[in-house]
């Protein structure tokens, strides 16, 4: 007995021939035991029965392309192998090669180096701040003196725009004497 089938259009269209709803719906509901098992061809009247037939190649057709699918591995594959950090650690600590860890393990050397360097990456994440509206205020240096001809330009963000135009208006970079007009040393 089977859990599920394949339901195709050409079951709807061959029970949409039935002359009224009632047979449609009777086709319909034998075609659906049949195909999980619970009835066979024989024990159902000729209407439903002829649809059934139509119907069964296809769905047993569909269980061995399934089944072949499964048994070539491309329905799930191998399950992934799991390697535990702290066993690898300490046979690399033993014997200082990974090929032999990776023989010990029995997982080949390449499924040991993406582990190695997901548990390398794992390890190098920063840490999340946990305010992000926290301000060093004391850091920040604001100058005095500002004179009138001086003008601040501010770009997207709200941060001051450190580039200086040349006389064609085109960006180019701050001049020393400028730099240190804005960053006066202490």
């Amino acid at each position: 007995m089977s859990d599920s089938f394949i339901f195709y259009k050409s079951f709807y269209d061959a029970a949409s021939q039935a002359p009224d709803d009632a047979t449609k719906h009777e086709i319909l509901w034998h075609l659906v035991e049949v195909c999980l098992g619970i009835k066979t061809v024989n024990d159902i009247p000729f209407p439903a029965s002829a649809v059934a037939v139509q119907a069964l190649a296809s769905v047993e057709s569909a269980k061995l392309r399934y089944g072949k699918a499964v048994s070539d591995g491309k329905k799930g594959g191998r399950p992934r192998k799991w390697i535990d950090r702290a066993e690898a650690e300490r046979l690399f600590a033993e014997t200082q090669s990974w090929q032999s860890v990776a023989e010990k393990l029995n997982v080949s050397e390449d499924t040991l180096y993406r582990a190695r360097m997901k548990w390398k990456k794992d390890t190098a994440k920063p840490a999340k701040p946990q305010n992000l509206n926290v301000y060093d205020y004391d850091s920040v240096y604001v100058s005095d003196n500002v004179n009138e001809s001086d003008t601040i330009n501010s770009n997207k963000k709200g941060t001051p725009d450190t580039t200086t135009t040349d006389p064609n208006g085109s960006p180019s970079r701050p001049t020393s004497e400028r730099v240190l007009e804005w960053c006066p040393p202490d």
